[in-house]
């Protein structure tokens, strides 16, 4: 069955890479804030990340705009992640 003209595969395709690791390999945790200055995850969420759900992954990821505000590298209007 297709959505929206997309296969299956190619759906299964775009969610794993959606919520894959977002580690870029700059792991260095703000002691303010608790969040790694390169994917803006705690450490626990970092830990974890391959055992959550992707629902969790999901809402972690719809944060990165507010983190990174909160570490003085982005703006309040950053898009969400979808």
């Amino acid at each position: 069955m297709a959505f929206h003209g997309r296969s299956e595969a190619s759906i299964a395709r775009y969610t794993a890479a959606v919520y894959d690791t977002p580690c870029i390999d700059l792991c260095a945790f703000d002691g303010k804030t608790g969040f790694c200055t390169g994917c803006y995850r705690t450490r626990a969420e970092a830990r974890e990340w391959r055992k959550m759900t992707d629902h969790w992954r999901h809402l972690i990821l719809n944060e990165r705009p507010r983190r990174q505000v909160k570490l003085g590298r982005g703006t309040s209007q950053a898009p969400k992640h979808d």
